[in-house]
């Protein structure tokens, strides 16, 4: 569902895949975060043209909720990184876009050594 907003000058309409887009720089930008990539993608569960979006968008009552997949770099308390994750992109959304943010949910696809 796209985010409407009723402004004096006229009607702002915030796209889901913006907002997707806006979470999977954010969660990019968190010590720790290898990769944001599909869910199953890291197992090879989906063909390459079946592939799931890495960031999901969702409205509910209480406001969007953001679905992030991602790959952690090993070694790292895995509790730590996802919980700047969720702060970087819950932080980063509410800056940046007009919307109400009630859940960021971080699912670890992978992890992997860091080169």
């Amino acid at each position: 569902m796209d985010k409407k907003d009723a402004r004096e000058l006229g009607r702002v309409t915030i796209k889901d895949e913006v907002i997707a887009e806006a979470a999977k720089e954010a969660a990019l930008l968190s010590y720790g975060v290898k990769a944001v990539v599909p869910p199953g993608s890291s197992l090879g569960l989906f063909p390459a043209d079946e592939k799931k979006p890495p960031v999901r968008v969702r409205k509910s009552a209480q406001g969007y909720e953001v679905d992030i997949y991602v790959v952690l770099a090993y070694g790292l308390k895995m509790t730590e990184v996802i919980s700047s994750v969720q702060k970087q992109v819950s932080f980063s959304l509410r800056r940046k876009l007009p919307i109400h943010l009630s859940k960021v949910n971080v699912f670890v696809e992978d992890v992997k050594e860091v080169h």
